[in-house]
C-alpha cells in the first residue's frame, strides 16, 4: 500500500486541528430544517438521505451532512443505533409548544447547547473582531473557520432571549439572597432529564452532563470556599438517594449535620 506523502499527512493534521466542534449553521437555519423534516416525516425515524432531501438537498454530500451535524449539536435530532434520524423531544417542544414561553424555552436551550456558544455567550456584546481573535488564538480556529463560527453564533444569539432557562452569564446581576437550599426537583421527558437546585434570589448556572442530561444550580456565585465545601458535603450526604446503584451503609453513615460542622472552619 502506497504511503501518503508526509506533506499530505501534515496538511490533514492541520485541518483537523483547525476544525473545532461547532454548528456550521445558525439556529435559524436549523429550526427551518426541523420544520421541513416534521412536514415530511412528523415523528417517524427516517434514513439520513430522506432527512436531507426534506431539508432541500438532492444527495447526502458534505453540506447535507454538515446540516445533520448542526441539528445534532443543537439537540434537535436524535440518531438511532441503525443510523436513522428522528426529531428530538426538544424539537417537538419547539414545534408543538403549549404556549410561546415553552417555545422560547426550547429555542433558548437549543441555542446554548453547543459548548462553543455557551463559552461565547457571556461575551455576546464584544465585537466580531475581538471574538474572532479569541477563537483564532485560543481555540485553534482558522481565519475562515472563526468567521463562519461567529456568523452561526450571531444568528443563534438573535433568537435566544434574555437569560435562557438553565444558564446565566458569570456577570449576571441579582446575586443577593441567602445561600440556603429552598427547592430541588427533577423534570424528565422522553429524551431529557433536568435536575434543578435552587437558591433563593440566585441566578441559574447550567451544567451539561451530556446532550440530554442537565443540572441547573441557582446559587449566589461566586461562592466562598467554605460555602462550596458545605454544598459538596450536603450533596455527598444525599448521594444514596440521588444516584442510582448507590446505597447507604448504616454502619458507616455520618449525620449530615456532623459533616457540615466538619466542613465549616471551627466547626
Amino acid at each position: 500500500m502506497a504511503q501518503e506523502p508526509t506533506g499530505g499527512t501534515q496538511k490533514r493534521a492541520i485541518r483537523q486541528q483547525r476544525s473545532p466542534n461547532y454548528p456550521s449553521d445558525g439556529l435559524s437555519v436549523a429550526l427551518e430544517s426541523v420544520k421541513k423534516l416534521y412536514g415530511k416525516a412528523h415523528q417517524v425515524a427516517v434514513d439520513p438521505l430522506t432527512a436531507v432531501k426534506a431539508f432541500g438537498y438532492g444527495a447526502l454530500h458534505g453540506p447535507a451532512r454538515s446540516r445533520i451535524a448542526a441539528l445534532k449539536k443543537y439537540g434537535l435530532i436524535d440518531e438511532n443505533k441503525d443510523g436513522s434520524l428522528k426529531l428530538s423531544a426538544l424539537a417537538l417542544q419547539y414545534l408543538l409548544p403549549a404556549d410561546e414561553d415553552e417555545k422560547q424555552a426550547a429555542v433558548n436551550k437549543a441555542g446554548l447547547l453547543p459548548a462553543l456558544f455557551q463559552e461565547l455567550y457571556p461575551k455576546t456584546d464584544a465585537s466580531d473582531e475581538v471574538l474572532k481573535s479569541l477563537l483564532v488564538r485560543t481555540r485553534g480556529f482558522s481565519e475562515g473557520g472563526a468567521t463562519q463560527a461567529l456568523k452561526a453564533f450571531r444568528d443563534t444569539m438573535a433568537l435566544v432571549k434574555a437569560s435562557p432557562e438553565g444558564y446565566a452569564s458569570p456577570d449576571s446581576e441579582g446575586r443577593e439572597g441567602p445561600p440556603m437550599l429552598d427547592q430541588a426537583s427533577v423534570q424528565q421527558g422522553p429524551s431529557s432529564q433536568r435536575a434543578v437546585i435552587r437558591t433563593a434570589g440566585a441566578p441559574p448556572v447550567n451544567i451539561a452532563l451530556d446532550a440530554n442530561t442537565w443540572v441547573t444550580i441557582h446559587a449566589p456565585f461566586p461562592l466562598s470556599k467554605t460555602a462550596w465545601d458545605r454544598m459538596i458535603t450536603v450533596l455527598e450526604a444525599m448521594k444514596p438517594g440521588l444516584v442510582a446503584g448507590v446505597s447507604s451503609d448504616p454502619s458507616t453513615a455520618t449525620d449530615p449535620e456532623d459533616q457540615l460542622k466538619k466542613a465549616t472552619p471551627g466547626g
